[in-house]
């Protein structure tokens, strides 16, 4: 019973960390964020999981750090608490039903708390340095060092900050950070039936969840970076771009696609396709599309300065360039390949069926609605590039190409759907105008 409270706890903590700084800042962002709590949710996890990559590079006392982090936010929350009970009042049931999901897979963890292959052999040690108080420079000699280290080090930060100090506590923050990103996109939905919406949530939820991933594995943190990704590019570009916000939102757009560079390998690549899609698409002027790219080349420099100053270069888990590539002169190798690769990814598709609904809302909302006409484009641009990366990839293998389609591809290309679930939102959207 006392763990069940205090796993209970620990959800509300992150409710109530993740809630602040944002709240303080610019007066008419918060009037607008104020009705989607989530949204403050989704930009405040951008800030601080930055916040805490930066304290990683650093031998600093996590316990300090952490109490500071939990001061303040509790300290805002008390500050805006009316606001906050408002807003719990006018959404009851959301909330309820938040809580309630994220209950419920808190404990499902902790009853089966058993970590995964690649959770046990690629992340845990990562894990217990950082939980140990290390730093970036102590997971040298490590497996796979060279391996993106920020899961690991939020895995070990609240880990070693949770109120019982047991390991899965630590992964509890992905599990948070899934559950906040749907919740998110429910202020678009424009059906207002709180019973719609919670049916919504949980089919979009069940469609997504393999308990496999929170076994220590990265995926749901590259699906949370995707839909924060796509959640404030839309936010801003659609909703609320003004001139006194641009700053914000390139830090804010900024500083979720930074987080790409430090969760896996594969996140150096979407780094760059993300940030092409938005100075390809983004509605801003030249001006601040050049301060923008400035940030970005800052952020790539510090990768690539971190990696070479702690382990001595920067490398991948296999060369991009190799003797493989030559046997996709060959072309009925290269049919061969491209034949086994498409099989696999359409098998993704259904051990993730959220990817069933995004095709099924792509489809209708390219044939139907010409949705994509015009507007909307970066959607296709986004498609186009991801999908040339994952064929890229197992092009390029020099490993068995079946076996590791078998054991990866499903994993690569799930955390993609994080950038499009708002379509299947869009889609309801149209249906439900046209029934008016």
């Amino acid at each position: 019973m006392l763990e069940i409270i205090i796993i209970a706890l620990s959800g509300i903590n992150f409710f109530i960390i993740f809630s602040s700084p944002i709240i303080l800042f610019n007066k008419k962002i918060c009037n607008y964020l104020k009705t989607n709590l989530f949204d403050i949710l989704i930009a405040n996890s951008v800030i601080y999981i930055n916040l805490l990559l930066f304290s990683s590079f650093f031998k600093i006392n996590y316990i300090y750090l952490y109490f500071i982090l939990f001061s303040f936010s509790y300290f805002i929350f008390f500050l805006k608490v009316r606001d906050y009970l408002d807003l719990f009042k006018n959404n009851l049931k959301i909330f309820l039903l938040f809580f309630l999901l994220l209950l419920c897979l808190f404990i499902k963890i902790a009853y089966d708390p058993h970590l995964a292959w690649d959770g046990v052999h690629h992340w845990l040690f990562k894990a217990k340095t950082f939980f140990d108080g290390g730093f970036v420079k102590d997971i040298k000699g490590l497996p796979f060092e060279f391996y993106p280290h920020l899961g690991t080090y939020l895995w070990g930060f609240f880990w070693k900050n949770s109120y019982l100090q047991i390991e899965y506590f630590g992964r509890f923050l992905f599990i948070f950070l899934f559950v906040v990103s749907f919740f998110s996109c429910l202020n678009d939905f424009k059906k207002n039936s709180r019973i719609a919406q919670s049916a919504l949530i949980l089919i979009l939820i069940y469609l997504s969840t393999d308990l496999m991933l929170f076994r220590g594995y990265q995926e749901y943190l590259l699906f949370f970076t995707f839909y924060s990704c796509s959640r404030i590019f839309l936010l801003f570009e659609k909703t609320i771009l003004k001139k006194e916000y641009t700053l914000i939102y390139l830090f804010l757009f900024g500083f979720s696609t930074n987080i790409f560079l430090w969760t896996k390998q594969e996140g150096f690549f979407h780094f760059f396709i993300i940030n092409t899609i938005f100075l390809m698409h983004s509605k801003i002027k030249l001006n601040y599309k050049l301060i923008y790219v400035g940030l970005i080349f800052l952020f790539l420099i510090l990768f690539l300065f971190i990696k070479v100053h702690f382990f001595g270069s920067f490398h991948f888990h296999e060369d991009v360039f190799n003797k493989s590539l030559t046997e996709n002169l060959i072309f009925s190798k290269l049919i061969s390949k491209l034949f086994l690769i498409s099989k696999y990814v359409i098998m993704s598709f259904f051990k993730y069926p959220i990817w069933l609904l995004i095709i099924i809302s792509l489809i209708f909302l390219f044939t139907k609605y010409r949705f994509f006409f015009k507007k909307n484009t970066y959607v296709i641009t986004f498609i186009l590039l991801e999908f040339i990366f994952i064929y890229s990839i197992f092009l390029s293998l020099t490993s068995d190409l079946q076996m590791s389609l078998s054991l990866t591809l499903s994993r690569v290309v799930f955390p993609i759907s994080g950038f499009l679930i708002y379509l299947i939102i869009d889609l309801l959207n149209f249906s439900y105008k046209s029934k008016k």
